[in-house]
């Protein structure tokens, strides 16, 4: 019986791990089309005519719709780009339960932060190794603007920052650091683990700071925990 229970959790291990495979490729198709758009929505014209944007006005100064852009076109591509963002925040909401089910399915994975050491260390499991990140959180991210790079990469209001790339709570400066290397990482992917405080999950994310039509490189606030 006990062959058989192993085997049963194997095969749901397995298709868990097919599944956010699948996910993780619908993702991945999703920033790669909404990263079009914005490129598209924020270059210059072939003769070098000012963007359209991504929420500039498409109505020119008489009040009449801009002649150096093709309206139609823009209005779809912000509609097609706003019904991504949507898309994208169901998608990390449906990629985060599978990661938590496919965490409580592994013999050593619970589904929340455990084994809290004298370190002030967690153990985060993902579908392919431990990552072992500092407990402590280092600041709390809200303020989310909707089509940014902190909305998009699936950050949510609330969340604790544990981990920006290398930089902890324990790291000096954090903050400092942190507005550094945003600065050196733009168009770059940096590395980020955050703790959902509603479930206590640790939820590993991928962030790219990038000009947005937006505040900032990342369009979210920092408040500090530890100072």
């Amino acid at each position: 019986m006990e062959f058989v229970d192993k085997k049963e959790n194997s095969s749901k291990v397995k298709a868990l791990r097919d599944a956010l495979n699948l996910l993780a490729a619908q993702r991945e198709a999703l920033e790669a089309e909404a990263e079009a758009i914005h490129c598209e929505l924020t270059s210059p014209g072939p003769n070098n005519e000012p963007p359209a944007g991504i929420k500039d006005s498409m109505i020119d100064s008489e009040g009449f719709p801009r002649g150096d852009i093709d309206v139609i076109n823009v209005k779809n591509k912000r509609r097609r780009l706003a019904e991504i963002n949507t898309d994208y925040k169901v998608l990390m909401k449906r990629i985060e339960g599978a990661m938590v089910e496919l965490h409580q399915a592994l013999p050593s994975a619970p589904a929340a932060p455990v084994n809290s050491s004298s370190s002030g260390l967690l153990n985060l499991q993902s579908s392919d190794s431990i990552i072992t990140v500092n407990s402590q959180a280092m600041a709390k991210l809200d303020e989310i603007l909707q089509d940014s790079p902190a909305a998009l990469a699936g950050i949510q209001d609330g969340d604790l920052l544990l981990q920006f790339d290398n930089i902890t709570a324990s790291t000096d400066s954090f903050m400092t650091l942190i507005a550094q290397l945003v600065g050196k990482k733009v168009n770059e992917s940096i590395r980020v683990v955050v703790k959902r405080p509603s479930s206590g999950a640790l939820v590993e994310l991928e962030l790219v700071p990038k000009p947005w039509g937006g505040r900032g490189l990342l369009g979210c606030h920092l408040t500090p925990i530890k100072t």
